[in-house]
């Protein structure tokens, strides 16, 4: 605690002269919940306001990081009269942060109140910084809610400044809903078996993916070549393009190869003896025309063929040379008989017979 408010006692810090931006911070070592923040500026140990010019319009930042940037503006002097200035400060500011940051400055060719100095100063002697840790209320008796952020809530209130991961409301005492988890349940679960919600803290989806999907929390799609549940199941190799098919249905890309048939492409496709088409119904037509034509080609070179072997065997007949015939008299061609006497006896006429 301060005793001396000089600037010569050593408890002040003194920024320096012809500056035109001063800043000063203190690291309170890890992220605390704030409750009010109180500032004591220079006096020099006399009752009178020598140094509100200088205080006027500063500016009080609560950040994560030494930047004040990265944090929350938690008070900024906007007085328009040097009256209206104190240089005891009490500031309430519940914020969440590890470093508590005191900033002024005078920008050149900016317009500022009369009574402001023309440079920029922090001569701060103490800057006390009040919160809880984990708890709320007068004296910080009451735990904070056990789904709060680090268990850091307004030091008033009790309200979470923020919920862990898969809660939400002013306490952070309900579950994620609406197939939502994470933080402040702003992110979509992903596409689980049946329909049902994942995880409210880390999305996973307790009982596997649905059709078409992949992955712990089921919100990547199947790779090329798979489908189903869980994407377990391979494209069918008898798609048109070959193992394509929809993620979710394995309905094949441009259907099935010749032969095949089904949603998935793996049935034999029966054969089909009846003309179903006018294209196999004209096709039938050409076959059988065309047997008839060959039938009635070889009839009609059949019976060219056998007038053919008949004219040849006249003309074989009318070439051949005639047999010839020697004439003979008449007289001779029989042998001339005697008148046999009829005394002869029979022997003789045997022998003569022989």
């Amino acid at each position: 605690m301060y005793t001396d408010r000089g600037a010569v006692g050593g408890q002040c810090t003194i920024s320096g002269d012809v500056k035109y931006t001063a800043t000063w911070r203190v690291d309170l070592g890890r992220v605390v919940s704030i409750n009010h923040i109180d500032i004591y500026y220079r006096t020099d140990n006399r009752n009178f306001s020598q140094y509100l010019d200088r205080m006027a319009g500063f500016f009080v930042y609560v950040s994560n990081t030494t930047s004040k940037d990265d944090g929350y503006l938690c008070y900024h002097d906007e007085s328009t009269d040097q009256n209206m200035v104190s240089l005891d400060q009490h500031i309430n500011c519940t914020l969440q942060g590890r470093y508590v940051i005191y900033y002024n400055e005078r920008r050149p060719g900016a317009v500022y109140p009369s009574f402001y100095s023309k440079y920029a100063y922090n001569e701060l002697c103490e800057v006390e910084v009040y919160g809880c840790n984990g708890t709320y209320g007068d004296d910080c008796i009451y735990p904070c809610p056990k789904n709060c952020q680090d268990r850091s809530c307004d030091t008033n209130t009790g309200h979470c400044l923020s919920c862990s991961s898969g809660y939400k409301g002013l306490e952070c005492h309900i579950v994620c809903n609406n197939n939502t988890y994470g933080p402040a349940c702003a992110l979509k679960c992903g596409n689980c078996s049946n329909g049902e919600t994942c995880h409210h803290i880390n999305g996973t989806c307790l009982h596997g993916c649905a059709e078409g999907a992949l992955g712990d929390t089921c919100q990547e799609g199947c790779q090329s070549g798979y489908y189903g549940r869980n994407c377990s199941h391979r494209c069918s190799e008898n798609c048109i393009v070959t193992s394509q098919c929809d993620r979710f249905t394995g309905q094949c890309d441009g259907g099935c190869k010749p032969g095949w048939t089904g949603s998935t492409c793996n049935q034999i496709r029966a054969t089909n003896t009846q003309p179903s088409s006018c294209t196999e119904s004209y096709t039938i037509v050409i076959v059988v025309v065309s047997v008839l034509i060959v039938v009635t080609g070889s009839l009609i070179n059949f019976v060219i063929w056998k007038r053919n072997v008949a004219k040849l065997s006249r003309m074989s007949r009318e070439n051949m040379p005639q047999p010839t015939y020697k004439t003979e008299d008449k007289e001779h061609q029989y042998t001339e008989l005697e008148e046999v006497d009829k005394s002869k006896t029979y022997e003789e006429i045997h022998r003569y017979s022989n």
